[in-house]
């Protein structure tokens, strides 16, 4: 099959992105130092770039904070809990999008390479209509849940209750007047989604446009990984919710009690792991280079830190979910840039770069 042409990259300096490039003839013929002649040397990798001393306390911290909670959960629930919390129903309602847009996001930018690629017009056609179907649905997935949200706290405003009383695990039906609100919001993001996808792959090189599409892969693997494994605890843990605790509908028990499926769902958290998801965004972002990748890498971990806070207070979640779950769900996100690293190591036959543009050696 014949090889996408190169095109010139969009970014000013190629330095930052992970693009091979001719080597100054110092550079290809004096050996790093250390280097014994008629020994391949080993690769190295710079952690996905991302800041490990950083990583490593936050992660730490989390873990800590794991412990402490899992001894006073109770009584920091009875202490913050507040159903009528403006902050916590707009985390509710609002704040999940990221796996819905972030996996819209990726089949936008694979789609984007697939109209770039040298493959028959039908394949081209074709994929980028099924792959543009799929971002619809899985945009639409979200802003349904957010419109069904939505009526709810507005019903509980009209009826004098607290406007946060969860509706977690309740299913919901739509008529087609509730579903116009959900489909418009979808129309909306979905092409603001695929403008962003073709501006990140319209003009990048051959191989960049390759690394960005595997990227966009690992990402998506990613996302529902996460969704996957967390859906997949919360059924086998079958842990009660502090309101229905305090409802009188199950006892409290800690975090590591696992009840086997009986239809409750609080760990870990599934709002958490969700709003967490937002940093996943620097996985298809890294090939790049540049600093975008690391800004959107820490803005979903405040994302995710706030959407943990606002599960505990809005009463739906013990501070012991929204933790373990921050945790299970950004170790996924760190191993995918890690993933991706590697295996632009393995695509590149030179030099890769760091966001700060130092050459990170890989052969």
């Amino acid at each position: 099959m014949a090889q996408a042409p190169s095109l010139p990259t969009h970014q000013a300096d190629d330095s930052q992105a992970w693009t091979s490039s001719p080597q100054p003839d110092a550079a290809r013929t004096t050996p790093p130092p250390g280097h014994n002649p008629g020994t391949t040397p080993r690769r190295q990798h710079d952690g996905g770039g991302v800041n490990t001393t950083a990583v490593t306390a936050l992660l730490g911290v989390a873990t800590v904070l794991l412990i402490i909670f899992t001894f006073t959960d109770k009584q920091v629930s009875d202490a913050v809990i507040n159903h009528d919390s403006v902050f916590g129903t707009l985390f509710q309602s609002y704040g999940e999008f990221p796996p819905a847009v972030l996996s819209a996001l990726a089949m936008q930018v694979l789609a984007g390479c697939l109209l770039r690629s040298s493959l028959p017009g039908i394949a081209r056609g074709l994929g980028s209509i099924l792959l543009t179907w799929a971002s619809f649905l899985s945009v639409l997935g979200w802003s349904e849940q957010a419109e069904s949200y939505r009526r709810s706290w507005s019903a509980n405003l009209a009826a004098g209750t607290p406007i946060g009383v969860a509706n977690n695990d309740d299913s919901d039906t739509m008529t087609w007047s509730q579903f116009a609100p959900a489909m418009f919001m979808d129309i909306v993001l979905l092409i603001i989604i695929s403008i962003v996808a073709w501006l990140l792959v319209r003009n990048l090189s051959a191989e960049t446009l390759r690394l960005i599409a595997i990227s966009a892969v690992i990402m998506l693997a990613i996302v529902w990984a996460g969704h996957g494994v967390n859906d997949g605890m919360k059924s086998l843990w079958g842990r009660f919710r502090p309101y229905e605790v305090d409802a009188g509908k199950g006892p409290y028990q800690p975090w590591y009690h696992i009840n086997l499926p009986n239809g409750h769902r609080s760990f870990p958290s599934g709002h958490t792991q969700e709003g967490t998801t937002l940093a996943a965004l620097a996985i298809v972002l890294r090939p790049l280079g540049g600093k975008a990748w690391r800004i959107a890498l820490w803005v979903g971990t405040v994302w995710g830190i706030l959407m943990a806070a606002s599960r505990v207070i809005i009463g739906a979640h013990w501070a012991t979910d929204t933790v373990a779950s921050f945790i299970l769900t950004y170790g996924l996100i760190l191993v995918g840039l890690w993933l991706t690293t590697w295996v632009a190591s393995r695509l590149n036959s030179t030099t890769i770069t760091n966001d700060a543009g130092t050459p990170v050696r890989t052969s």
